[in-house]
């Protein structure tokens, strides 16, 4: 990977983002359409995931990728993305290595986006029914095609995974304080300890203090 390059990207060798049905993605504007069923938490080894590597193989060589094509639209029309940003550090380093530790080079899990379920009280225009339950009633009458259980999804990932060079852990929902039980369980676990957490939240008043 150049220092510049034209299609490469980091996160593949970093990153991991975990949805609410448990699929997991390269990122979070990956293309979903493009990612085999079969990468989600019921694999014994996500990350090393053939697909993964793939991708890994792709970047190594700053070939086109077909599921980063909203980075590439971004930057064709203001010369910048998502996918810049996190090359280049512009936006901070989210727990991503630094160049001297093989950044976009050797692969090594550092950083996580985890989606406790999709139960939430809100419905942000950015988000649907596989991100809000509160989409339901409206996506219903637009006929708007779904099949996503209420509620948090069975993780093994999470339960099993190794996290010993995690850094960074983005919670996100659904509204992740309306699981708070589940969300104390996971940051007590090996997945959450000494590392930098942010919750991504429409804040809902919690009960538990130790949160």
């Amino acid at each position: 990977m150049t220092d510049t390059p034209k299609y490469s990207c980091v996160m593949p060798f970093h990153h991991m983002a975990i949805r609410p049905d448990g699929r997991i993605f390269p990122c979070c504007v990956f293309r979903q359409e493009e990612v085999p069923e079969d990468l989600n938490v019921a694999h014994p080894d996500p990350f090393n995931h053939e697909y993964m590597n793939y991708l890994r193989q792709k970047m190594s060589k700053d070939e086109y990728v077909h599921g980063c094509k909203k980075c590439y639209d971004d930057e064709k029309s203001s010369a910048r993305s998502m996918r810049t940003d996190i090359n280049s550090g512009f936006i901070g380093d989210f727990g991503l290595p630094t160049k001297a530790e093989g950044k976009g080079k050797i692969k090594k899990l550092t950083n996580i986006d985890l989606a406790l379920s999709n139960v939430c009280n809100n419905k942000c225009r950015m988000c649907m029914p596989e991100l809000s339950t509160h989409w339901y009633s409206d996506a219903k009458k637009m006929n708007y095609p779904f099949d996503i259980p209420k509620g948090i999804v069975v993780n093994p990932f999470v339960e099993n995974g190794d996290f010993s060079k995690l850094k960074y852990l983005k919670l996100l929902g659904g509204e992740p304080l309306l699981e708070q039980e589940k969300l104390i369980n996971d940051l007590r676990k090996e997945l959450a300890k000494e590392k930098q957490t942010n919750a991504n939240t429409g804040w809902v008043e919690h009960d538990d203090k130790s949160l």
